[in-house]
């Protein structure tokens, strides 16, 4: 009983495996490309036709050459085959082809190429566009932030204002030249008429 079911199972597995064609393409950026129509599945045989129908929704009939894609006849069938002149981000996608016999649609075949991604050279090739994402991403967060840093840095300020950040960077500078490096407490201390008041360092000398 184990032994049928094991060449039952290889019974229907050889057939699977002999119907898998390829379909998907990847290829190079800036490169020819070439897709054939014919296959176990579609059989081209005398008075078949073939249009191609890009990603764009274009039908591209026998003779068609413009600066993207040329289509050529092969073995006295007209549209045999669609060159892909420049391969480019633009031109990826799925294709089909249909086949049309005394003008009835026969079959339809599908061929898809850089459906993920494009082969890469190198490394720098793989990821320059991630690489020109983030710088941008960078700028549109960074870019607000620095904004706003000269916003404060430079927004105006009172008399009283101009006064209290000189006498500081006066302080600062006077601990700075006396050695002065640790500063222990800061101090708030309200004046008589609550107001506001001032910062009272206790500084602790080396």
């Amino acid at each position: 009983m184990l032994t049928q079911l094991i060449f039952l199972v290889l019974a229907l597995a050889i057939p699977v495996r002999c119907q898998t064609y390829t379909w998907a393409y990847s290829t190079y950026l800036d490169v020819e490309f070439t897709f054939s129509c014919n296959d176990s599945r579609i059989l081209l045989t005398d008075g078949d036709e073939v249009v191609w129908k890009t990603p764009q929704q274009r039908e591209l009939r026998q003779g068609h050459n413009d600066s993207e894609y040329l289509v050529v006849d092969l073995y006295d069938i007209p549209g045999h085959d669609l060159i892909i002149k420049n391969v480019s981000e633009d031109l990826h996608g799925t294709y089909v082809c249909m086949v049309y016999n005394n003008g009835t649609l026969r079959k339809m075949a599908i061929r898809g190429l850089n459906l993920y991604e494009p082969l890469h050279r190198n490394l720098l090739e793989r990821f320059t566009r991630n690489i020109i994402i983030g710088v941008i991403s960078s700028l549109v967060f960074s870019v607000p932030a620095v904004t706003l840093c000269m916003v404060l840095k430079f927004r105006y300020m009172t008399p009283e204002e101009k006064e209290r950040h000189r006498m500081k960077k006066r302080k600062l500078q006077e601990m700075a030249s006396f050695g002065y490096l640790d500063i222990s407490i800061q101090v708030k201390a309200n004046d008589i008429e609550g107001k506001g008041g001032y910062d009272n360092p206790v500084v602790t000398p080396l």
